[in-house]
């Protein structure tokens, strides 16, 4: 044996080689995607949130707006059209 060192050439094949690469390649874009297809929902759960806090207080605002026309007196059918005709 001497010089002569046995290598396992199965470790230096260039098929292996390339489709070890790949597959690498391949798990490497399925992750990205979970990613950014889990950011992307994240985007859109704190978009509604956000719309839905601005729908409260806008309607917190028409409640104050209503409160104060009925304390004045104002009848409801007016406040009813005015609210329509206003915010709707």
């Amino acid at each position: 044996m001497g010089l002569f060192v046995k290598l396992d050439l199965g470790k230096f094949n260039s098929l292996e080689t390339i489709r070890l690469w790949l597959n690498d390649w391949h798990e490497r874009k399925k992750d990205k995607s979970y990613r950014n297809s889990a950011e992307a929902e994240a985007l859109v759960i704190a978009n509604l949130a956000r719309q839905l806090e601005m729908e409260i207080v806008r309607t917190k605002a028409i409640e104050g707006r209503v409160k104060v026309l009925k304390d004045l007196g104002v009848p409801k059918s007016k406040i009813r059209k005015a609210i329509t005709t206003h915010f709707f």
